[in-house]
């Protein structure tokens, strides 16, 4: 450890023995008001604003057989459970339209306007919606499993409870979007934005979030499919506290202490290696706060074995 260097150093000798770790802990404090106060934190951005025309359509429950049945200004237009399955509509208007549990299953979106949209219940089970636009849309509790969502713009969205399992999502705009309690099993977001997203609560099993954007996203330590690897750095070092107050109480040499170092090496290599080349930046979410605390927990651990080295311990 630094700190038992620093001790055996002619310089630092004749300090008292609780000025080293005081030192540390003082430099790890530094370090994080800098980052806390020269970061660069997430700002979320305004709400779309959608303009309805005067007279809105009213085709709820319509079944239609060919997009030729879509006619006329569909914004905000009033298309509750009706089905398109399997219609081209590429670049169609449904801003601020009614669709709840509308079916557009395998449906082709590319590029249409979903933008303040009512989507609760809708289905889009594998639909082509690449590039489509749904900011600001309430798609809570929609199904778009095997959906194509590639840099598609669902900024603010809200996903709440959605089902997103094994969707394409690479590179999509999710800025600020809702998706707690989603399902995104098998889903791909490579290059993917997700600042400021809350995925607390989502299923997140076999997510490929490689070189996603994740600032400021809001993730628990433990989600289905997912752990934050910096929380387990404090886990081991709390750890090695316990082992080394248990040896300097009981004066006897608890198991275990190599095969926690080794974990934490490991932990902390891949915790690096997450961090620098973005492979699985999902499980470094919570990153920073836990390895400084982790780094702190150790510093107070030298102390205490040093107190045992006189001893004959290590």
């Amino acid at each position: 450890m630094i700190v038992d260097r620093l001790r055996d150093d002619r310089l630092v000798k004749s300090l008292p023995r609780w000025v080293p770790p005081t030192l540390m802990i003082a430099a790890v404090g530094l370090v994080a008001a800098a980052l806390l106060v020269f970061g660069s934190p997430h700002k979320a951005t305004a709400a779309t604003t959608v303009t309805c025309p005067e007279a809105r359509q009213q085709l709820a429950g319509l079944h239609a057989s060919t997009a030729k049945e879509l006619t006329g200004d569909l914004r905000c237009a009033d298309l509750h459970d009706a089905v398109f399955s399997g219609l081209d509509l590429v670049q169609r208007d449904f801003s601020g339209a009614d669709l709840r549990g509308a079916r557009f299953d395998h449906a082709k979106l590319g590029q249409a306007d979903f933008v303040g949209a009512d989507l609760r219940g809708a289905s889009f089970r594998g639909a082509d919606l690449t590039q489509a636009t749904l900011t600001d849309a309430d798609a809570r509790d929609a199904s778009f499993r095997g959906a194509d969502l590639i840099q598609a713009d669902l900024s603010r969205t809200h996903f709440a409870g959605a089902d997103l399992g094994s969707t394409d999502l690479d590179q999509a705009d999710l800025q600020d979007t809702d998706l707690h309690d989603a399902r995104l099993t098998g889903a791909s977001l490579i290059q993917a934005d997700l600042q400021g997203a809350d995925l607390r609560g989502a299923s997140l099993w076999w997510v490929d979030t490689i070189q996603a954007d994740l600032a400021g996203v809001r993730l628990g330590p433990v989600e289905a499919g997912v752990v934050q690897l910096a929380y387990l750095l404090v886990l081991g070092a709390l750890a090695l506290v316990a082992m080394s107050a248990v040896e300097l109480l009981r004066r006897k040499r608890p198991r275990g202490r190599p095969a926690v170092r080794i974990g934490l090496a490991v932990v902390g290599f891949l915790c690096l290696l997450s961090s620098l080349f973005g492979l699985a930046p999902l499980w470094t979410v919570s990153l920073l706060w836990p390895v400084l605390a982790a780094a702190v927990v150790l510093v107070v651990d030298a102390p205490l074995r040093q107190r045992i080295r006189p001893q004959g311990r290590s």
